[in-house]
């Protein structure tokens, strides 16, 4: 899995964030890229903090600007709607430090078939959802034997 593309910023709280955005067919080069004014925005799917919802699954969403069509970028974009769910992942890394020491903050998978793509001359933003993945295991079986058994 090879790192695509990544964008560095800086909160108003002072907190530096890094987007790492992963391709697991990817080889090349690393593209740095500029974020919308948001960054990243986090959002926890549930509601509110009951006693039966411990585990709450969450996704982000970014805006990535696109110079123009023969930017590696667009070729992100164009792989991404082309290509399989999982394929793109990616790791949001925080630092309080101003960026010398990183630690993993966010984990996901890029959801090609929720992305925003403005209708306007180029440069341009792309607007990206990802999800932590929990909503995706809804559907998996529990092993209760392999519970018991622990």
């Amino acid at each position: 899995m090879g790192l695509y593309a990544y964008s560095e910023f800086t909160s108003d709280q002072g907190v530096t964030y890094k987007i790492n955005v992963y391709d697991s067919t990817y080889s090349g080069a690393t593209t740095e890229f500029s974020c919308g004014a948001d960054g990243f925005v986090l959002t926890y799917q549930g509601i509110g903090d009951e006693r039966y919802q411990p585990i709450k699954s969450s996704s982000i969403t970014f805006e990535m600007n696109v110079p123009d069509t023969s930017s590696t970028l667009y070729t992100l974009i164009t792989n991404l709607q082309g290509g399989a769910q999982g394929r793109f992942k990616i790791k949001i890394e925080r630092s309080e430090d101003l960026g010398i020491n990183y630690y993993d903050f966010w984990h996901g998978v890029l959801i090609p078939d929720i992305a925003i793509f403005e209708d306007v001359p180029f440069p341009s933003f792309y607007k990206f959802t990802a999800t932590d993945g929990l909503s995706l295991m809804k559907d998996i079986a529990f092993d209760t034997d392999v519970y018991q058994s622990a």
